[in-house]
């Protein structure tokens, strides 16, 4: 399934959307995992409010704070993947959510490099990953990919 002009196409096709990644059902104590494998494995910025001042570490414990409303300043990581951007917002507790854009998937090892980050996560959450069309509707649009574990599904293609 592997096949680079066939992922161009049906997966990172460019029509200036993003992809998202979802772990859902999650909770505090599984952002901490996604952090430390995140923080542990891969570069990584942190910023606050968007200011230009980043650190090269996810700090939880500054989004916890910013859950509690102890904060109202917004928190965005990046985390660079080869090639590849991952953004990620820290809208709520209860659901991880990167973003890709198509754009910075240009080769089959780029496609290899981020199935590894997604295979990474589901493996160290014991939770299913799922690569979607951005703002994905499950009743007009169907899942790209769902990793589980180490199993790699390629959906509704």
């Amino acid at each position: 399934m592997e096949d680079w002009k066939f992922l161009k196409e049906n997966i990172y096709y460019c029509d200036g959307s993003f992809r998202d990644i979802t772990i859902r059902n999650t909770t505090k104590e599984d952002w901490k995992l996604w952090a430390d494998v995140v923080n542990k494995t891969y570069k990584t910025s942190f910023s606050e409010g968007g200011s230009d001042i980043q650190t090269g570490k996810i700090d939880i414990y500054r989004v916890y704070d910013y859950w509690d409303g102890k904060t109202d300043t917004c928190l965005d990581a990046t985390i660079f993947i080869g090639n590849i951007v991952v953004k990620t917002y820290f809208f709520t507790d209860e659901e991880i959510e990167n973003d890709i854009t198509p754009k910075e998937i240009n080769t089959i090892d780029d496609h290899i490099n981020l199935m590894q980050y997604l295979s990474t996560i589901s493996t160290a959450l014991n939770k299913r990953v799922v690569l979607t069309p951005e703002n994905y509707n499950p009743s007009i649009e169907k899942e790209l990919i769902i990793i589980d574990n180490d199993k790699v599904l390629f959906c509704g293609l």
